[in-house]
């Protein structure tokens, strides 16, 4: 009875708070990006780049993107259906570049950097990715 009457009253309370805040301005609907066709991007969160310093010891890089890739997603967003969709690619996917030996789909950013990595998901999955995103993890 206690635990209803405790969430009886957040619930209240949130309410009245959204309200109250969205009455004072300071909470207002923000302008999105209307799509008129469905659209593809490319999300990649890549590892760390290191170095080595003149101590041979290895270091981080900062604010580098061209470790390998061992996320990947492929999300669409499509307005006539109202839905958004995400592929998942494994980063152990053997893939074929220029002729060379196969290589693991993460380590394509290594190789030739996010146009690279975007242009094989293109020819592997025949889709036009339409932008990219990269996050350090």
């Amino acid at each position: 009875m206690l635990l209803l009457f405790g969430l009886t009253y957040s619930l209240r309370f949130a309410s009245s708070f959204t309200e109250n805040l969205k009455q004072s301005g300071f909470v207002r609907s923000l302008p999105f990006y209307t799509l008129d066709k469905p659209m593809i991007v490319l999300v990649a969160g890549t590892d760390q780049e290191y170095t080595t310093d003149k101590y041979g010891y290895a270091v981080k890089v900062p604010n580098s993107f061209k470790g390998r890739t061992d996320t990947i997603i492929l999300c669409k967003f499509d307005p006539v259906s109202k839905k958004i969709s995400a592929l998942n690619i494994p980063r152990d996917t053997r893939i074929f570049i220029n002729g060379r030996k196969p290589e693991k789909i993460n380590s394509i950013n290594v190789i030739g950097g996010p146009l690279l990595l975007k242009k094989v998901l293109e020819d592997l999955l025949e889709v036009q990715i339409d932008h990219y995103v990269f996050i350090d993890t």
